[in-house]
């Protein structure tokens, strides 16, 4: 089991110019984690960062850094034939560039996000999307991950059918812990159901704010129970990275910061 940081928990940081994927790699290595998740939001980088990626691919092997995986935001779902085509054909993109730099990896976020989309009407078209790109997964030996980030695809049940019809050793997820626990569910008992599927662990975490509702908040000072969630892969001998995904309202910086001092205290136990 490995530390991971994905770029997307700077993502406010990142609009706001405050911070760039150099000093990310930086930080994150003063931090101690052992792989990066880059991911390619064009509204958050405001361009295509695959350049950027190559560039700094050097800087992450002098920091003794993994670069485990490239994350796009695409809807694979959409009930428009040819936006959804588009969207295939940028999940292709992604395929070809983590083949290039030599990442096992592409997690795919922003899936079944179209406004009235629903898991019941867009499953299968999620699936024959998904499917259609495996192809050019499996020639050029990539991973692809699907991410539970939106309610609509969010769920224990909904992510078993998905994996369960794709069927190919090809397809995994990205198991966002805290989403499991905003909708209502256990991510232990996410975990154990689904462990068979997961890939990646994205490490995010909720707690009650006024008014009783749940908001994303660090790393293991929420109700999602780390210190079993962690003992249970431990368990499964899971090898992959629990990737620290700050969703939270402080500055990133230190969102991130005081999640990975929880997540490693917890790791050395």
């Amino acid at each position: 089991m490995k530390l991971g940081l994905t770029t997307a928990s700077f993502d406010t940081a990142i609009q706001g110019g405050r911070t760039n994927l150099v000093k990310i790699i930086e930080s994150a290595a003063n931090l101690g984690f052992e792989g990066l998740e880059i991911i390619n939001k064009k509204e958050v980088w405001r361009k295509d960062i695959s350049d950027d990626i190559k560039v700094n691919l050097v800087r992450m092997r002098e920091k003794k850094q993994r670069y485990f995986a490239y994350g796009v935001s695409f809807d694979l779902g959409l009930a428009d034939d040819t936006l959804r085509w588009r969207m295939m054909n940028k999940v292709r993109e992604a395929i070809l560039l983590a083949a290039v730099t030599n990442v096992n990896y592409v997690t795919l976020y922003g899936c079944l996000t179209e406004e009235g989309a629903t898991f019941a009407e867009r499953k299968d078209v999620l699936v024959k999307t998904i499917k259609d790109c495996l192809d050019l997964a499996e020639m050029k030996h990539v991973t692809l991950c699907l991410a539970n980030d939106n309610p609509a695809l969010n769920g224990i049940a909904n992510l078993k059918a998905v994996c369960e019809e794709v069927n190919s050793p090809n397809f995994k997820l990205s198991l966002d812990l805290g989403e499991i626990a905003l909708g209502g569910e256990c991510p232990v008992e996410a975990l154990k159901t689904l462990s068979q599927y997961v890939a990646e662990v994205l490490a995010t975490d909720v707690k009650e704010a006024e008014g009783g509702q749940l908001e994303f908040c660090v790393a293991g000072e929420g109700k999602v129970p780390f210190a079993d969630v962690i003992a249970l892969l431990r368990q499964l001998s899971f090898e992959g990275f629990i990737s620290v995904y700050y969703k939270g309202s402080e500055e990133p910086a230190d969102g991130v910061k005081r999640c990975a001092e929880n997540l490693k205290k917890l790791l050395s136990e």
